[in-house]
């Protein structure tokens, strides 16, 4: 082929976006001080006397930061995950003794102290930090060529075409941390929860005020999502479920366990054999978020297994924070002949 002549117009977009997102979040609840008891009068506030010459060492503070304030090895361990993910050094001020005092002054110095000894004291309660971090990156390119012309070649053809051409990627990536300690470090307890929806694992981010640990303080629970249910025993007669004591697996941690005690008739089963399975409920929230508890037949159960496979599942909401994390799953039998999975879930208060 020989070109004549031609006419080629051809054009090319490209577009490109990134967005990145970091949060970083640090809670620190101070231990509560602890209760002094007072034996006389001279020992209600010792007397503290600091010579000059630990408070001009103290005023000049000099040298490495992290020498000066003698971190923890926790702490130590807090401030460099702190400084990789904000990307540069900080300062965490002023460490604190075991007794509650501050320390800002050098080891090596002197210091001339006269105190009366210390009164007894209760312990106070525990204290917590908490760290949660999250990033995301997502990155997206995209680009177009399209052409169309037309040739004439020395055989005296015409020749017309045009032609397109795409190309995209896109990349995306996220991480978490999410640290806690002390009394801001999540507990969880693990009831038996029935799904009857068809679906596994399912906890709302709503909560509501329910004593589950059975302590006389009422705990934040995540809710369950419409087709779930906890499985209970509403021990006082009184229709209601008053605490975590009237659920499986909020004591011992072991729900299976605590369910296979009412095996009467040592099958592996709680079924009609049992006298405890016309008294087992199913406690769920209606639209409403009313409480409502039925009977196993109402819903069809005939029997559930008493056999159990572990196998750790995080429950997270979209913001990927932990609701509750299943710990072993089991089944049961409908009066139909269908089967349908009964969890232990710990959930996090």
């Amino acid at each position: 082929m020989r070109i004549t002549d031609s006419s080629v117009a051809s054009q090319a977009t490209h577009s490109y976006a990134s967005q990145q997102q970091t949060q970083l979040s640090m809670r620190y609840q101070a231990p509560s001080a602890p209760h002094h008891h007072q034996h006389d009068a001279a020992q209600t506030r010792p007397e503290v006397s600091i010579s000059s010459a630990g408070q001009e060492q103290a005023a000049h503070k000099t040298g490495d930061k992290d020498s000066k304030q003698q971190l923890s090895p926790y702490m130590s361990l807090v401030k460099q995950l702190l400084e990789y993910m904000l990307g540069h050094a900080i300062d965490l001020g002023q460490t604190v003794d075991g007794n509650g005092a501050s320390s800002d002054a050098g080891s090596n110095g002197s210091s001339d102290t006269q105190a009366a000894p210390p009164p007894q004291q209760d312990g106070g309660s525990e204290g917590g930090f908490a760290l949660d971090y999250s990033y995301s990156y997502q990155e997206q390119e995209a680009a177009q060529y399209s052409t169309s012309g037309v040739v004439k070649t020395a055989d005296g053809r015409e020749i017309q075409f045009n032609a397109e051409l795409s190309m995209s990627r896109s990349y995306s990536e996220t991480s978490s941390l999410n640290i806690a300690t002390g009394s801001l470090a999540k507990q969880q307890k693990d009831p038996l929860i029935l799904n009857f929806g068809g679906t596994a694992g399912q906890l709302s981010s709503q909560t509501f005020a329910f004593d589950i640990d059975n302590d006389g303080k009422q705990d934040q629970i995540s809710q369950l999502k419409q087709g779930a249910a906890f499985l209970a025993l509403d021990q006082n007669g009184n229709g209601k479920i008053d605490n975590g004591s009237e659920l499986f697996g909020t004591q011992t941690g072991n729900g299976f366990a605590e369910l296979a005690r009412y095996d009467q008739d040592g099958n592996g089963w709680i079924d009609e054999g049992d006298a405890v399975f016309g008294q087992l409920k199913l406690w769920l929230k209606d639209d409403s978020g009313q409480d409502k508890l039925v009977n196993l037949k109402s819903m069809g159960v005939g029997a559930i297994y008493l056999g159990a496979a572990k196998a750790d599942f995080s429950i997270n909401d979209q913001q990927n924070n932990n609701l509750g994390k299943v710990r072993a799953s089991g089944v049961y039998l409908t009066e139909a002949g269908a089967v349908g999975s009964l969890q232990q879930v710990d959930l996090s208060v």
